[in-house]
């Protein structure tokens, strides 16, 4: 299983397989909130002159470190090619900078980024940077994403035990080291 972060593909360039030719560059991501999944990179941002752009994440043919591989400029599509992508780029389902909570309210703090599986583009693992007071002195929180229980607009609710269990997976992985 390959994983990466979202912030470390953001900006990157997108390459034409058949020519090298650069199509652009990653500019954001769309999550579909109830299977967890990347649906779409954003290429361009729409103007009045020019529609967006967008990049399925099946078509891509590479995650390199320094570049995305695709296999020729025909997968740069518009989001009306995809069917219920308009309406996700409507919503603004990026995930990053979302607040995340539990289900009783309780802040847990912001999304920062979030680590997916490059096959599948399913979501693994959400990154949280605690309130302001509390992210002073602890660093992110890795957050499975199997304890989401929903996902809004501009908020991920999780499960009200995901930091208990966290810190007892985190003081299990210790003792076995």
């Amino acid at each position: 299983m390959s994983l990466r972060r979202v912030s470390d593909i953001y900006q990157l360039p997108v390459l034409d397989l058949e020519t090298g030719e650069m199509l652009g560059q990653i500019l954001s991501w769309v999550v579909t909130p109830l299977q967890q999944r990347v649906v779409a990179f954003l290429l361009t941002k729409p103007t009045l002159w020019h529609k967006a752009k967008v990049l399925v994440p099946a078509d891509i043919v590479e995650y390199d470190p320094k570049m995305i591989v695709v296999r020729n400029y025909e997968c740069v599509i518009q989001p009306s090619e995809v069917v219920g992508l308009p309406e996700l780029l409507d919503e603004r389902m990026e995930i990053t900078g979302f607040r995340a909570e539990t289900e009783t309210g309780k802040l847990l703090g912001t999304v920062t980024d979030f680590v997916f599986e490059t096959v599948g583009s399913t979501i693994q693992q959400y990154c949280v940077k605690p309130p302001t007071l509390m992210g002073a002195l602890q660093s992110e929180w890795i957050l499975p994403a199997g304890k989401v229980v929903k996902i809004e607009k501009h908020r991920l609710v999780f499960a009200d035990n995901i930091l208990s269990a966290t810190k007892l997976a985190a003081r299990q992985q210790t003792q076995t080291i």
